[in-house]
């Protein structure tokens, strides 16, 4: 096994060192099911790939896989740390980073502690859970929405309701709203209400924050399910009403 887990505070970031020569098996038995059940969950996470001294090549294959799995699972990715001091890895690295729409940094191999604490910080802007035993889609607000938010929200519910048929309820959960990194983030959320309000039953809006009960008064002229507000604290009473319990 040539990719070795570095073991990381988070629970949502997962950290390797690769060890001799990184070879398919390394994608498809480590790292493919790690962002393939992220992707199911409607899950971010963040990766940190330290390619050090112990590290030997790539082989063919792998530069295929790695390939796939930016395609295939690159809109699950929050934020990637690239460490190596391989001069082609590290300018593939920070070109393939200003292309792709997730924060990718590049660090030298002395600096490793540094992309450990870059890796750490911050909060998700979104994060969210869908229980699909009870149809209910979970959201915590903690920083400025970006689009890139709700293109992942969008296919995770679209999974669940093309399966499904509707969402039972919608939780949103914020102690203060913070908004929207800009317009485009703005029209990426209404986007996501006016493509979805028809196959969602209940909305709660679990917050103290003025600002997102004004966007809640808003929603109620353009949505047609039912919606409540709730107290930041009222958190156990909105998960029983979007429940239906």
């Amino acid at each position: 096994m040539s990719l070795l887990t570095i073991k990381m505070e988070s629970k949502d970031i997962f950290a390797f060192e690769a060890v001799g020569k990184v070879c398919k098996s390394d994608y498809t038995d480590i790292l493919f099911p790690i962002f393939d059940q992220a992707r199911k969950k409607g899950q971010k996470i963040r990766l940190l790939i330290h390619l050090g001294d112990k590290f030997e090549s790539y082989t063919k294959e792998t530069l295929w896989e790695d390939l796939k799995l930016g395609v295939k699972f690159l809109r699950v990715i929050d934020r990637c740390a690239i460490v190596s001091d391989t001069s082609w890895i590290s300018n593939l690295s920070s070109i393939m980073g200003s292309l792709i729409p997730c924060s990718v940094e590049v660090f030298d191999n002395k600096y490793l502690c540094s992309a450990k604490a870059w890796i750490e910080s911050g909060e998700l802007a979104l994060d969210y859970t869908l229980d699909e035993k009870e149809g209910v889609l979970q959201v915590n607000i903690s920083a400025p929405l970006s689009s890139l938010n709700f293109e992942v929200m969008t296919s995770a519910v679209d999974n669940y309701i093309e399966r499904k048929g509707t969402l039972n309820g919608l939780l949103i959960h914020t102690k203060s709203f913070p908004g929207w990194e800009d317009v485009g983030s703005f029209i990426g959320h209404i986007e996501f209400i006016k493509s979805h309000h028809h196959k969602i039953k209940r909305v709660a809006f679990v917050t103290d924050s003025k600002t997102a009960k004004i966007t809640q008064s808003l929603v109620h002229h353009f949505i047609h399910a039912d919606i409540q507000n709730f107290a930041y604290d009222e958190f156990d009473e909105a998960r029983k009403w979007v429940s239906n319990k």
